[in-house]
């Protein structure tokens, strides 16, 4: 086939950040705040401004994704119903598919708990998605050094090392992340113990 007259666009790595783009992790940390601040907010009453005031306005990135969001928020789906106690529960829906897909994803999310907490603290290395590997990578490579086999109880590793002599705050975060999410949702009986082998599952899906 010939050449003539054709040309060839080779994009390095930067490319996207030199022409002004949100796709630093740092803007994708911050995309997720505001967009689970839809999930969370009150919901008693209309709360359109205070969140675009609070949650939108001076924030730095496109109108357009901050339009979508502000939309996304204005259009919630409110569902107020009562538990077999007799408990008002409600949940919150987004008519767009996207964002709800997003939050989903983003819901009881062992990893993007932790970064995002890492990330809040100023605790997180780099600024380049390398480095969220490179914080997953330190965490297992924490629990590897620990465990004697796969089949081991996770929580035989996990909560037996001591955060006070490994001097090391992101470990201390991540278990508490453990407490509040992973632990709760990965177990397939009543009496199972997560293995090592779970743990390592459960972040890969997470990761991904």
């Amino acid at each position: 086939m010939g050449t003539k007259g054709k040309k060839v666009l080779i994009l390095g790595n930067g490319f996207d950040l030199a022409h002004g783009l949100p796709t630093r992790y740092s803007d994708f940390l911050e995309f997720c705040s505001r967009l689970e601040v839809i999930f969370t907010y009150r919901v008693d009453g209309k709360y359109e401004d205070i969140y675009k005031v609070n949650f939108l306005d001076g924030w730095k990135i496109s109108d357009s994704i901050k339009d979508m969001l502000y939309v996304a928020f204005k259009e919630r789906d409110i569902k107020k119903t009562f538990n077999d106690n007799g408990i008002k529960q409600t949940s919150i829906f987004a008519i767009n598919k996207s964002v709800q897909e997003i939050h989903d994803c983003l819901t009881k999310n062992i990893w993007y708990d932790y970064l995002n907490s890492l990330y809040k603290e100023n605790k997180m290395k780099g600024e380049n998605w390398i480095d969220f590997e490179s914080e997953v990578r330190y965490i297992i490579h924490i629990v590897d050094q620990n465990a004697t086999r796969l089949s081991q109880a996770f929580d035989e590793v996990a909560y037996k090392m001591d955060c006070d002599l490994l001097d090391d705050e992101k470990w201390d975060c991540f278990c508490n992340k453990l407490n509040n999410n992973w632990m709760k949702i990965t177990g397939k009986t009543e009496n199972y113990r997560n293995s090592i082998k779970d743990f390592r599952e459960k972040s890969f899906t997470d990761l991904e």
